[in-house]
């Protein structure tokens, strides 16, 4: 196949060339008595206009937003001062996920006297979620340090001084402070900020005379080992620019600035690395399906990839070429040959690697290797940096993609994609066994010197999400795989929704002697709709068969699901593991567990100097091969610390339906973890 990028192929760059997702919006404003914030742009009132309103001794919300003070909730006092604020960050789309969609009860428009140290969670009126954290109490004044959770423009323009929030790599999305983080010379980047244009540009074209060094008053400028250079704009808004690093920016630390409207924001701190490549996604988010192509036709579940067949993979970042000007289309198309590319956990013959016809986007022509499934992971490794992790079908003749392991195929997968929402419920069920206490998890003790637990549960939720954020990720990951999550700041493709289902109350479990009531799972005296939890006193049994059946309720009618308890498997060599060489990666071997089903390996660590800074995986294994190396880059894209590291058995999916859902599916599962160094 040409490495060549056809002119013709728009519908594919507008693929592999999105806009990223607009920033999340920070800040540190000190309120006087009578000044109201706007947590959506961080703009400060005296008029009324915005969130929240200081009375100069209580909160109180300003026109349709809502908030809470966490330390009235009891389940959730013990996020307070800059430690759980750091953690409501770290965690924060999911945390707030389930404010919007399972403790939105919480939210009321009541005045709140707060103290030094609490957290407040606010709906604004722009419909986001934020989290601010008290810091000061004086004279009549209060200083928040506030986080909100947006994929709305915010403000900026005017006399507004440009702000720099984060810098990334406009398609991995990986943050500031992971491993695996640069911003390659000739990459395409994002700055998320504020104030740094005026109302969002139209995409400027690369054609010539090229992309424009200032547009609409905002240029940008980088210095890094006294060299200074000016990127070229792609697309400019008040809270996000769009921008080429030239390829004649050093290597190393240095800052960059934005200028706008003759005002200077404050230097950022950039780092820039020989290589950092980032793949671009179809929903945009940094996960899940890939932008990859057989000539001009994008590669999806019901369209696969085939093993063989020659594709190319698109994104940024695999580093300087100085034979192009960075600006302007059609560019020189060089072969770098700096991309190892692996496809469900197997090397991938790279036949060229490098600078596609436009500025800042690069292609990798691979051929696929001999796997199959919906959800086969893909990463690029350049310069010893994993990029983000994605997903690609293959099966052999292409077409429609089929997978055992997740129980769907490329029809359904791209059915519920497609979709503006999916209800979905999963009922499961648990044998966990881990270190007995959240302190003995944090420890580092070596294995054999924890005490562990064994518990037993039955659980199960009912939702309704966004149809990308449900099939992206790990939710249909194929056996051979394996996938990183780092924490993030960026906001992805958009806002994701997830809100909880009635299913009637309770869910009996039988089977095995047993008939036990499954109840609604309470936090804080409260209901959480959708979610189901029990405690089982007596061990569940390997090989036998126990039935979910559902009452039926407001949202999701009657059902009934069965599905067998697997035989339990023995993780062989656990007790010599109690730290992990990520240059080196991890043998994982076991005995034992149920035929034709898969081994479940994950872990997470975080950065031992910054807690927020965290990262997670997973990897899927038959359990007929009894043993799997954890890769080195899957590893090396984990901070070093401490962290988990666990393995499971699952039965295979079972399907079930009721009226109300689009997918239901049964699992259970026999897991054991212990806690473990990432060094």
């Amino acid at each position: 196949m040409t490495k060549l990028f056809s002119r013709n192929t728009l519908a594919v760059l507008v693929l592999a060339f999105p806009i990223a997702a607009l920033a999340d919006v920070t800040g540190t404003p000190t309120l006087t008595a009578g000044t109201t914030l706007s947590l959506d742009n961080g703009l400060l009132s005296s008029s009324g206009s915005g969130d929240i309103t200081w009375t100069g001794s209580s909160i109180k919300v300003a026109n349709a937003a809502t908030d809470v003070d966490l330390a009235s909730i009891a389940a959730a006092s013990s996020f307070s001062g800059q430690s759980g604020f750091n953690d409501i960050v770290s965690i924060g789309k999911s945390l707030i996920s389930q404010f919007s969609g399972q403790f939105g009860s919480y939210l009321t428009t009541i005045p709140i006297t707060p103290s030094v140290n609490d957290i407040l969670v606010v709906k604004t009126n722009g419909s986001n979620y934020s989290a601010a954290l008290v810091t000061a109490i004086s004279g009549g004044s209060i200083t928040l340090e506030f986080y909100t959770f947006t994929g709305s423009s915010g403000g900026g323009g005017g006399g507004v001084t440009p702000t720099i929030n984060a810098v990334e790599n406009n398609y991995g999305a990986i943050e500031p402070g992971q491993p695996s983080y640069g911003i390659a010379p000739a990459s395409l980047f994002v700055i998320y900020g504020s104030g740094l244009s005026s109302a969002a540009s139209s995409l400027q074209s690369s054609a010539a005379p090229g992309l424009p060094l200032t547009l609409d008053q905002t240029s940008i400028s980088v210095t890094v080992n006294g060299v200074t250079t000016q990127p070229a704009i792609y697309y400019a808004s008040p809270t996000q620019i769009d921008a080429v690093l030239p390829s004649t920016t050093p290597t190393g630390i240095g800052t960059i600035t934005v200028t706008y409207n003759n005002l200077q924001s404050s230097p950022a701190q950039i780092l820039v690395t020989k290589s950092a490549f980032g793949i671009d996604t179809l929903y945009g988010t940094g996960s899940g399906g890939i932008v990859a192509t057989i000539g001009s036709s994008v590669i999806v579940p019901t369209a696969s990839a085939a093993p063989g067949q020659a594709i190319t993979i698109w994104g940024s970042g695999l580093g300087a070429d100085t034979a192009n000007d960075d600006r302007t289309f059609p560019m020189k198309q060089d072969n770098l040959n700096n991309a190892t590319v692996y496809i469900g956990d197997v090397q991938a013959t790279v036949t060229y690697a490098g600078r596609s016809q436009y500025p800042g986007v690069d292609q990798v022509n691979v051929i696929v290797p001999s796997v199959s499934g919906c959800g086969l992971s893909v990463v690029v490794v350049a310069n010893g940096l994993s990029s983000n992790f994605g997903t690609l079908p293959v099966n052999a003749g292409g077409g429609v993609c089929s997978d055992p392991g997740s129980g769907i195929n490329g029809s359904e997968i791209g059915t519920l994609g497609g979709q503006t929402t999916v209800r979905s419920g999963f009922l499961a069920l648990f044998e966990d066994t881990a270190p007995a206490s959240a302190a003995a998890a944090r420890s580092g003790s070596m294995p054999e010197a924890q005490t562990f637990t064994t518990r037993y549960t039955a659980d199960a939720s009912f939702t309704s999400d966004t149809g990308y954020s449900y099939i992206g990720g790990s939710s249909f990951l194929s056996i051979g795989s394996c996938i990183v999550n780092a924490s993030s700041t960026s906001t992805g493709g958009g806002t994701l929704t997830s809100n909880g289902l009635d299913a009637g109350t309770p869910i009996m479990l039988t089977g095995g002697g047993l008939s036990l009531p499954i109840p609604e799972f309470t936090l804080g005296g409260q209901t959480v709709v959708g979610d189901y939890l029990a405690t089982l006193t007596n061990p569940l049994t390997g090989g036998t068969a126990y039935t979910f059946t559902g009452p039926g309720g407001k949202d999701v009618g009657k059902f009934t699901a069965t599905i067998t308890f697997p035989v339990p498997l023995t993780w062989t060599n656990e007790s010599s593991i109690s730290a992990v060489t990520e240059s080196q990666g991890q043998l994982i071997t076991w005995t034992g567990g149920a035929s034709g089903t898969y081994v479940y390996i994950s872990g997470n660590s975080s950065l031992s100097t910054d807690l927020a800074v965290s990262g997670s995986f997973i990897c899927l294994a038959p359990v007929s091969a009894q043993q799997f190396t954890i890769p080195s880059y899957v590893l090396l894209a984990l901070p070093t610390g401490t962290g988990s590291l666990g393995v499971a058995n699952y039965a295979n999916l079972s399907r079930f339906t009721a009226t109300g859902l689009d997918f239901g599916y049964v699992f259970a599962g026999v897991s054991s973890s212990e806690n473990v160094t990432y060094q």
